[in-house]
């Protein structure tokens, strides 16, 4: 009878074990599928003839013009692309910024201008947390991470002459994951 009660609980203790052994496996799977952000995306490559650039997404993205907001008649049309997978929203846009802005403005002020702007855009629920400068193939950039309460995001800024592009991933914990890094590395400017 002793031989029984041992030997079930042995089978006991190895069946929970082996539980919980499943469980730290799975555990960790998961702590590793955020930090890589769903590395499984099946990345489909995106061009714009109009935007003159290239990326990846992880879905085809959509299309949408913004133009003639606040009635401010120097307000240029903003072109996006987004794509949502989740609750992660991926875009990519470009304007063209008027040749007096070019002219009579810094580098430097448009893109603290394009970064206002940004965080404005975010309606509230997003802040400005870091800033950095950063360089496209010698073109002047801006590197924001925003927080709040509507998650977190990473967006890159660009200025290529009067061109503008407006790069960014938003979602929860997604600053610092591969799938960010993959999105916004994959920009490339096309050759005319």
């Amino acid at each position: 009878m002793r031989l029984i009660e041992t030997i079930k609980r042995v089978r006991d203790h190895a069946f929970g074990y082996l539980l919980f052994i499943g469980f730290v496996i799975l555990a960790v799977w998961l702590v590793d599928l955020s930090k890589t952000g769903m590395s499984s995306f099946r990345w489909k490559e995106f061009s714009s003839a109009e935007g003159n650039f290239k990326m990846k997404f992880p879905q085809e993205p959509e299309r949408k013009i913004v133009s003639g907001r606040m009635d401010d008649p120097r307000f240029q049309e903003v072109t996006f692309f987004t794509a949502m997978s989740g609750k992660t929203v991926f875009m990519a846009g470009f304007a063209d910024d008027f040749n007096d802005t070019v002219r009579d403005f810094s580098i430097s002020q448009r893109l603290d201008a394009a970064v206002e702007g940004a965080v404005i855009n975010t309606q509230g629920v997003m802040k400005s947390i870091s800033e950095k400068n950063i360089l496209l193939k010698g073109y002047s950039g801006r590197e924001i991470d925003l927080a709040g309460s509507g998650g977190d995001g990473r967006m890159r800024i660009y200025l290529v002459g009067n061109r503008r592009f407006i790069l960014g991933v938003m979602g929860e914990n997604i600053r610092f994951n591969k799938t960010t890094s993959k999105f916004l590395d994959s920009f490339e400017l096309l050759t005319k």
